[in-house]
């Protein structure tokens, strides 16, 4: 649960003076808080603005970052056939000319036999293999999901298939970011800044709730998001950095909504 406190000042006196004026404006003030602090398309940045590949805002820069991200990760598991020749003609020029030959012919077993000839090649360039469907990838990657250690793991003969699993894969960047949306699903109405490469992941795997209670002190909003154990600390991390400056906005709001409230009041008054 994502609590905060907030100095209400001279609201609270107003609160009690005239409730039937005043909490209906509070209530509306802290939905549009809580809407602001899911997603916002405003200088403060929400959650999903925070939630990585986003640093600050979710738009198209932080995309191509997450997709960059991806790829490099993957091709930290899988080399290529083409990197290979690289290490070989260091070795022997002649023999990397052969080998991209058979290579580019499909002649997997020839060119396995001059990658058989050269034993001080990296262990993970003397075999080529046939692409496991991201087996190897799932095991290399660490909480964070990220993937551990530096060097690949496999060579794929035929890096087509690793390209398609690339693309798979980039497919799925902002769901991390979608499940906050996903558990909010439209309760005080729509939300802003969220860009279409988040919100179609509109059936993240995040199990979240958002809920409001009303009573005689007043509305509590309660945020929950249970993202798996290995990212809720991360996950909480954020959610406190961006309580923080929404809690400071709100503050930044509230004299002009007491005096909005006592223009009200008074208003009501002169009426009686």
């Amino acid at each position: 649960m994502i609590t905060g406190t907030v100095n209400f000042g001279r609201l609270a006196p107003l609160l009690r003076q005239a409730p039937a004026i005043a909490r209906p404006a509070m209530q509306s003030f802290m939905r549009d808080s809580a809407r602001a602090l899911i997603s916002s398309s405003g200088a403060v940045p929400g959650l999903v603005q925070v939630t990585p590949p986003s640093q600050g805002k979710a738009n198209t820069a932080a995309k191509k970052t997450g997709e960059a991200a991806v790829m490099r990760d993957i091709y930290q598991v899988y080399t290529t056939p083409g990197k290979v020749y690289e290490l070989l003609r260091a070795l022997d020029a002649g023999a990397a000319a052969a080998f991209w030959i058979h290579v580019k012919k499909k002649r997997w077993e020839v060119a396995q036999s001059i990658l058989d000839r050269f034993p001080s090649l990296p262990s993970y360039a003397r075999k080529l293999e046939a692409f496991d469907d991201g087996r190897e990838h799932r095991a290399r990657r660490g909480r964070n999901g990220r993937v551990r250690g530096n060097k690949p793991s496999m060579i794929i003969a035929e890096p087509k298939w690793v390209r398609r699993y690339i693309r798979e894969k980039q497919q799925l960047v902002g769901m991390l970011a979608a499940s906050i949306p996903s558990a909010y699903n439209g309760r005080f109405g729509a939300l802003k800044g969220v860009p279409a490469w988040i919100s179609r992941h509109g059936g993240s795997w995040a199990r979240g709730y958002v809920t409001e209670r009303q009573d005689t002190n007043g509305t509590l909003i309660t945020i929950g998001l249970d993202a798996g154990s290995e990212l809720n600390a991360e996950t909480q991390r954020r959610f406190n950095y961006v309580l923080g400056y929404r809690v400071k906005a709100m503050q930044r709001q509230i004299p002009f909504i007491a005096r909005s409230l006592e223009a009200k009041i008074a208003a009501q008054i002169g009426r009686v």
